[in-house]
């Protein structure tokens, strides 16, 4: 499932035009645009780093592949230590026909995964700082110590734990063990290219397939990664919130971000409009996670700001209603249903 993330309506930041950041224009204050615009930039370049690094971590598992499969490996994982000096065809087969999932996924992490996994991770507490920031230019109340507090901080690293399962996954002595959308299918598809080509194309030739098939998909994990970051965004944001008004009597939530041809329907239906926390509860981006955290879904370009109620007229937003997300969730429906009978991804 995480190898067919959906693009959605959006595209990255970096490669939507011109644009706007907000439909309201200047109505948020210049700090809280700034700080916004920031963290979009700072989001873009952690997921080119990332896909940078997976595309470099391909090459090493490649050249490792192709000295393993001719019998003289470089690492001491198993499938290196499985091929170790075999030089027959048939001996090389079996070999690769017991090759398991776990396997590559071990010399995946042998082969720098984990210090990916470090290095996304690092980022994620300069993007709560983000957030942090821009809860106190919008006028949160206690916007400016929320990573001061104890339960915020236990709240972010669960956060934290799920993404990490999600994106990086884990490694145990079953196939089954193997998860995270940049190691489960990458793992699936470098098996299925040894069992089917081992014998068939030379050493060299089958670790160029294997690294050129993977250059190709990284942009499926690039996506995931994009929208998990933009989820713990959200997060720590709602977390902040939370904190700062837990009987949900001070602040609305605005949705905001471009409105351009490429917008899902259903954030068209929101944008610019101050919702109620108890009504925007019962959004439905027909996707992925509440769009509390999610938005719109996968890589989506959009933000729920939070505001004081008594700032939402003085900014000029529109006040959502019920029937505004009713009619979200129907056009999200509605475009998901028109993805399956295209076989698209929406």
């Amino acid at each position: 499932m995480h190898a067919a993330a959906p693009k959605g309506d959006s595209v990255p930041p970096a490669h939507a035009g011109a644009a706007p950041i907000y439909l309201a224009g200047d109505r948020p204050s210049a700090r809280l645009r700034s700080i916004v615009q920031e963290r979009d930039a700072y989001t873009d370049s952690q997921v080119d780093q990332l896909e940078d690094a997976l595309l470099d971590l391909y090459e090493r598992v490649g050249a490792r592949l192709a000295a393993a499969l001719g019998g003289q490996p470089t690492g001491d994982t198993p499938i290196e230590a499985l091929l170790a000096g075999l030089t027959e065809t048939q001996a090389i087969e079996a070999a690769i026909l017991s090759t398991t999932l776990r396997d590559i996924a071990v010399l995946l992490d042998d082969a720098g995964m984990g210090d990916i996994r470090d290095q996304w991770f690092r980022g994620y507490g300069r993007l709560a700082e983000f957030t942090e920031d821009a809860l106190d230019a919008a006028g949160v109340p206690v916007g400016s110590r929320i990573l001061d507090d104890e339960g915020v901080r236990a709240a972010i690293d669960r956060m934290m734990g799920a993404q990490d399962e999600a994106l990086f996954g884990g490694v145990d002595a079953a196939d089954e063990g193997v998860t995270g959308a940049a190691v489960r299918p990458t793992a699936q598809r470098m098996v299925d290219a040894l069992r089917a080509n081992a014998t068939l194309m030379t050493p060299d030739q089958l670790a160029a397939q294997i690294v050129e098939t993977e250059a190709l998909r990284v942009d499926h994990a690039a996506t995931e990664a994009r929208t998990r970051m933009a989820e713990f965004d959200r997060y720590v944001q709602e977390e902040g919130v939370r904190l700062a008004d837990p009987d949900d009597d001070l602040l609305l939530r605005v949705y905001v971000g471009p409105d351009d041809r490429i917008t899902r329907p259903f954030c068209d239906a929101l944008i610019g409009k101050a919702f109620e926390v108890k009504d925007f509860r019962r959004a439905n981006n027909a996707q992925i996670g509440h769009p509390l955290t999610h938005g719109g879904g996968y890589n989506c370009r959009h933000h729920l700001i939070p505001v004081m109620r008594s700032d939402v007229a003085e900014f000029g937003y529109e006040v959502g209603t019920p029937a505004d997300i009713e009619r979200a969730n129907a056009a999200a429906l509605n475009a998901r249903s028109k993805g399956k009978r295209r076989g698209g991804r929406r």
